[in-house]
């Protein structure tokens, strides 16, 4: 195993924890065009690169990578080469190169991320910096909600008012671009915050982190994201279906409780948001409901659902008329209006659309390849890890599923979250098979 890698340079190390904690805040701008992830992926690449190199050199370091995890990166390079393959027979998009150089960078961040965080120790501490980034990140959606003016001014950025019936809300947009990304980090960072909860012994770790979690959640709700909605309760259900026999009584029944107190506070503070939560709620219901009405009752009902369902309409369409090779990456948005004018400059809002039109049948395949080896290898760690790495699966496992179920909604291939949660996978699958291959010696 790469045994050697275990140990890292300290002025890498806390470069991964500095870029980890800056993952929330990847929409921030700090130069023009280049976001802070960017920024200081750019600073520790060189490091990295260095360390790797004198190990290779000094060490003539095997790599002796766990059949899965080869498959992985065998899926992602065909991702690649399938993204390389459609300039030769698609139109090429104005942002195309732009679209390409950021998934050769999300790429590398699989890499630097599974060859750094390959200790228990490391995993640990980048959990924690991807909690506290996590709740800075709500904090600060709290105060967009309040101030949503000086908060959008100080980052330089827009924000937009939601109505309802008793109140006009500000959404989450600012510095975090979009409230629906918004939404799915912080239920990605809510369920490493949980279940890095359960690990800690001390209780002052324990309130911290707890408080985290509380602070995700509440962000959560005001983005006011329908998506993000259904997303969190199918997570919640989930995690509640299958751990409820290994979570502990006493910090089920806890948890129960500060929530019940914390919706009554919040019930009692910010009654108008509820309102508009219920009232965004409702809307989508109606609008499921009167799908058999046809289009135009619909739209009345809905106009974003029904710009979401004709986009979903359109992409098979795409799908089948290009089949097998589809029409190219990132043609979407430019050729969506030869199908429905009315749809002019939109993006597909699905991951699993998006990609099956634009990159056709072969990368559509290595994307649910990719997904199903991913899940098996989540399901399968916290099935022989023990201890704390037991929970860290789990939290590993439950954000990932958040992102398949937000693949429905959103395109997330462009977010850093994604990949990062790829690399870690692999990094816990490298521990636990190392740790397997001890036993048996």
């Amino acid at each position: 195993m790469i045994s050697n890698l275990t140990k890292i340079p300290l002025i890498l190390e806390w470069g991964l924890y500095i870029f980890l904690f800056a993952i929330p805040f990847h929409s921030v701008l700090v130069f023009p065009d280049v976001s802070i992830v960017k920024a200081i992926a750019l600073i520790i690449a060189p490091i990295w690169f260095i360390w790797m190199t004198s190990n290779l050199r000094r060490s003539r370091l095997r790599w002796n990578i766990p059949r899965q995890n080869l498959y992985i990166i065998y899926l992602l390079i065909a991702f690649i080469i399938s993204i390389f393959i459609s300039a030769f027979y698609g139109t090429i998009s104005p942002s195309y190169y732009e679209s390409l150089i950021t998934i050769l960078l999300d790429n590398a961040i699989v890499i630097l991320i599974y060859t750094s965080v390959l200790s228990e120790i490391i995993l640990r501490r980048a959990f924690v910096s991807l909690i506290l980034g996590g709740s800075i990140l709500g904090i600060l959606i709290m105060f967009q909600f309040i101030m949503p003016e000086k908060t959008a001014s100080v980052f330089k950025q827009q924000f937009i008012f939601q109505k309802g019936p008793n109140i006009i809300a500000t959404r989450a947009v600012g510095p975090f671009r979009d409230p629906n990304y918004a939404a799915l980090l912080l239920i990605v960072l809510a369920c490493l915050s949980f279940f890095y909860y359960l690990t800690c012994q001390k209780r002052l770790q324990r309130k911290m982190f707890l408080l985290s979690f509380f602070i995700q959640i509440i962000a959560i709700f005001l983005t006011f994201s329908r998506g993000g909605y259904l997303i969190l309760v199918l997570i919640s259900l989930t995690i509640l279906l299958q751990e409820r026999r290994h979570l502990r009584v006493g910090n089920f029944l806890k948890i129960v409780l500060i929530a019940m107190i914390g919706l009554i506070v919040f019930v009692i503070i910010f009654g108008g948001v509820v309102d508009l939560i219920l009232t965004r709620a409702a809307t989508a219901i109606e609008f499921a409901q009167n799908m058999k009405m046809g289009s135009g009752m619909t739209r009345q009902v809905d106009q974003s659902s029904w710009i979401r369902l004709q986009l979903i309409q359109v992409g098979i369409k795409m799908f089948i008329d290009n089949f097998p090779l589809g029409i190219g990456w990132e043609n979407f948005r430019d050729s969506v209006s030869q199908y429905a004018p009315e749809l002019r400059g939109f993006v597909a809002h699905n991951t699993y659309i998006s990609v099956s039109a634009e990159l056709g049948l072969p990368g559509f395949i290595a994307y649910i390849w990719l997904i199903m080896i991913l899940w098996r290898i989540a399901a399968h760690i916290y099935k022989v890890a023990k201890g704390k790495m037991y929970f860290y699966a789990k939290a590993s496992k439950y954000s990932l599923l958040a992102i398949l179920i937000g693949g429905f909604f959103l395109n997330i291939l462009h977010e850093p979250i994604i990949w990062l949660l790829i690399g870690m996978i692999m990094a816990q699958n490298h521990m636990t098979c190392r740790l397997q291959e001890k036993r048996e010696e």
